[in-house]
């Protein structure tokens, strides 16, 4: 009976100092006090190891973190994108999309009709152009070609990688 005591005592001691790290990393404070309740020192550790949380958002907003500089900030949750505070590079949000620009159907048909990420603004472009200087947000983006549908489709010029609208695959920038 005092054996049993003694484990229940220490599960708890191991879980509560588990949760509080948890807690303070933004994880799941029940989830981290598991780890200590049951593995002990081990869990405590496991807890320590974890990667932090994000912060919670005020209500309205959501937390998302930067790709290139893992900087946090919080977003309208009804914004396309965010452009990050610290290195300044616009990324699209997972999960809204991002919009689609106008196609053409063979790149000699004359001029193009292109739609700006930032902004959204309309504009026209010479055929064969690669990138094009938005006329009322001065931001530039790139021209790219999806190499699974062959949509045509505006892109953010600093982006790694690139989501056509159409056939929603994922795709390398070409540099």
């Amino acid at each position: 009976m005092e054996f049993l005591i003694l484990v229940l005592f220490w599960g708890l001691v191991w879980g509560a100092v588990s949760a509080l790290i948890g807690h303070q990393k933004n994880l799941s404070t029940g989830g981290s006090f598991c780890w200590g309740f049951f593995l002990g020192i081990i869990g405590l550790i496991v807890v320590i190891a974890r990667k932090p949380g994000l912060p919670p958002a005020p209500p309205g907003w959501r937390a998302m973190r930067c790709p290139r500089c893992n900087a946090v900030q919080n977003v309208l949750n009804e914004a396309i994108t965010f452009e990050c505070w610290q290195c300044h590079l616009t990324t699209p949000l997972p999960g809204r999309g991002q919009p689609e620009a106008p196609r053409t159907p063979e790149p000699s048909a004359g001029p193009l009709t292109v739609l700006c990420l930032h902004c959204g603004a309309k504009l026209k472009m010479k055929s064969g152009a690669k990138r094009f200087r938005c006329a009322k947000c001065e931001k530039v983006c790139a021209l790219v070609t999806c190499p699974s549908c062959g949509a045509l489709l505006s892109a953010f010029e600093n982006s790694e990688k690139f989501r056509c609208a159409k056939c929603d695959t994922l795709h390398p920038m070409p540099h």
